[in-house]
């Protein structure tokens, strides 16, 4: 059961361009691109160093919210998740699944990331980097996932799951500082940023990477596990409630 269960969702999401396309594609050439056209006016540190941990981070956000939104819109018009709730699988062990699933691929890529921006742009590892590339983006992928789950609740429509989608990495993306740099923004907007979704997941990045990481990255990567807690019990309530 559980071996039917992966091939299909691995079916699934090979099957759609969109997620071939936004998941696999882009962030490696955005990567070799984007370090490819700063290196060479970039003198003073390795920009290979901040690049990394910011695609992960980005990677998160848009794997999770490109492809994670598409099943439970589904498996609601369809009546799957009924058919799993009285299966051997049990619907608990199906979102364990998917989750687990998921969480391969992105890690698959960011492995292939890591190893790209290691071998041709240099790229230094030290600890507090590996917590920067792997620890953060995972909480980020968490996160997102979270929030994946409840956007289907908000629409009866697999085309209105996929624009609220669309909508909201959009939204994030612009205002969590993972696309435009943090140092950017006036330093008010650090208080409102800790409160957004992937916000603190940002914050707490910059500061691994500038070696100014202290005590309130603690409180950041909280608010971001809160976030977690709070749209994982929304998802399962109204799971349950239309099964």
């Amino acid at each position: 059961m559980i071996k039917a269960v992966l091939k299909f969702e691995m079916i699934r999401f090979f099957k759609q361009p969109i997620n071939i396309i936004f998941s696999i594609i882009m962030p490696i050439l955005l990567l070799v691109l984007m370090n490819s056209l700063t290196q060479k006016y970039v003198k003073d540190y390795n920009i290979a160093d901040y690049y990394l941990p910011m695609f992960m981070i980005i990677l998160s956000i848009i794997f999770v919210l490109t492809t994670i939104p598409m099943p439970w819109i589904v498996g609601r018009l369809y009546k799957e998740f009924k058919l799993i709730c009285i299966s051997r699988l049990g619907i608990k062990k199906y979102i364990l699944l998917l989750f687990a699933f998921n969480l391969i691929l992105f890690f698959s890529e960011g492995f292939i990331l890591f190893i790209i921006s290691l071998i041709f742009f240099k790229l230094n590892i030290t600890f507090l980097s590996i917590l920067d590339i792997f620890i953060v983006p995972f909480i980020s992928f968490c996160c997102c996932f979270s929030i994946a789950m409840v956007i289907p609740n908000f629409s009866k429509t697999i085309k209105g799951t996929m624009s609220m989608s669309m909508l909201v990495l959009y939204v994030i993306m612009l205002i969590s500082g993972v696309t435009i740099p943090i140092f950017v923004f006036p330093d008010w907007w650090k208080y409102i940023q800790i409160i957004i979704p992937i916000g603190g997941c940002a914050k707490v990045s910059y500061d691994l990477l500038t070696n100014s990481a202290n005590y309130f990255d603690i409180l950041y990567i909280s608010i971001q596990l809160l976030y977690i807690s709070v749209f994982t019990v929304l998802f399962v309530k109204k799971l349950y409630a239309q099964i």
